[in-house]
């Protein structure tokens, strides 16, 4: 197996808000060729502006396999190091309305908990930020060096 890969992106945390923008500026296009009106073209400028700059921060999560060892950088630029062998547990989750309304971790996750020399940490891998062939990937080069773990369900 490849000691080196990087999750890839998947479109479909932000599919909706696409749709919607893109209906909404052909929409404001529309009115402003038919009717000569360009005060839409300032609000869909502002629509996009607004919508790049609160998503930009999602752009740099990222979960990356290296030689044994799961790197994850968060959206607000920390990274998480785990090692196979350091490795607790890894379990399916869901978050609570609580969690949910945090926006601290992925809604929908493979949580990959462990016991590091600082203390706890663990790694958030969002079933709906990354591409799911990628996630068995790593769900299997992780039970290729740990095949004493317990795998959520459907993920190998």
């Amino acid at each position: 197996m490849n000691s080196h890969f990087t999750l890839r992106r998947s479109i479909h945390p932000y599919a909706a808000l696409l749709i919607i923008w893109i209906v909404l500026t052909l929409l404001g296009l529309f009115d402003a060729i038919k009717f000569r009106d360009l005060n839409w073209l300032g609000a869909i400028a502002a629509l996009w502006g607004i919508g790049i700059a609160t998503q930009y921060a999602n752009i740099r999560y990222r979960i990356f396999w290296e030689d044994g060892q799961i790197k994850q950088i968060a959206a607000n630029r920390d990274v998480t190091i785990i090692r196979t062998s350091e490795i607790d547990r890894i379990v399916l989750e869901t978050s609570d309305l609580q969690t949910l309304l945090a926006l601290r971790r992925p809604s929908q996750r493979i949580a990959i908990y462990a016991q590091g020399k600082s203390g706890p940490k663990w790694i958030d891998v969002s079933l709906k930020h990354f591409a799911v062939d990628d996630i068995r990937r790593l769900m299997r080069a992780i039970h290729e060096r740990r095949p004493d773990l317990s795998l959520p369900k459907n993920w190998t």
